[in-house]
């Protein structure tokens, strides 16, 4: 009778003596290495510790990069049964949520991540948007403002500070907004989006000449830049 040998598993070579010098080792990397190269590690290192909180964010990390979400989750959702205000993991959620297109707990998240104040501009900034597109300009207004308060360099923020200066301007206050849009174009004179806003301020606040030029100027720039061609189209009406 044949029997055959049963394979031994092999070895991780992770131990008590070696676990935080490899994890080190692992962190050190992460972004500099292929995302499967790393796997193999990470791997082992859970499986050695289950419970580590760092190495539950990483292998969330990984995986996410890998676009296995279905894992990732798996991975982010024990961090946060470890420690449910643990800002990393939440954002690693929230971006989980995002890519699913599961805009619900997407905002879900977000809002934790508010109440836990986290000093991220993006997540204020990314609600503040989600506000401003529903309507609902006040919040979004304080939510750009809290997203600049975390980041005041514009060349980060700048998105901030152009909805900032949308909400100003949906509310009526022209001369704040454009005060706003000079600010952006004093460090940003190209800026595209700076200028059409600055070009739609002046459109509401009736300053026909001033908004048509600048559209001009947009679209001598960038020719098929849609929204300054469409303003430029309204204005041309109304001067007529």
């Amino acid at each position: 009778m044949r029997f055959f040998k049963s394979k031994k598993k092999k070895k991780s070579g992770i131990d008590s003596n070696n676990y935080l010098q490899k994890l080190t080792e692992v962190l050190e990397n992460i972004d500099s290495k292929p995302a499967g190269d790393i796997l193999p590690d990470l791997k082992a290192l859970y499986s050695f510790d289950k419970k580590d909180i760092v190495v539950l964010k990483a292998l969330t990390y990984i995986h996410y990069r890998l676009k296995n979400y279905t894992k990732a989750f798996h991975y982010v959702l024990r961090a946060l049964d470890i420690d449910p205000e643990d800002e990393m993991a939440l954002k690693y959620k929230a971006l989980l949520y995002y890519e699913t297109h599961d805009e619900n707990n997407y905002l879900k998240t977000l809002d934790q991540l508010i109440a836990v104040e986290t000093d991220d501009f993006e997540v204020y900034d990314q609600f503040a948007e989600y506000l401003e597109n529903k309507g609902s300009v006040l919040n979004a207004l304080g939510n750009y403002t809290l997203a600049l308060s975390c980041n005041e360099n514009l060349h980060h923020a700048i998105h901030a500070a152009i909805g900032g200066a949308n909400c100003y301007g949906k509310m009526g206050a022209y001369g704040i907004a454009d005060e706003i849009y000079d600010m952006i174009l004093l460090e940003f004179p190209k800026d595209k989006y700076g200028l059409y806003g600055k070009a739609y301020i002046k459109y509401l606040s009736n300053h026909i000449n001033s908004s048509a030029k600048i559209c001009d100027l947009l679209l001598s720039r960038d020719p098929n830049f849609k929204e300054a061609n469409e303003l430029l189209q309204l204005l041309n009406k109304k001067g007529e």
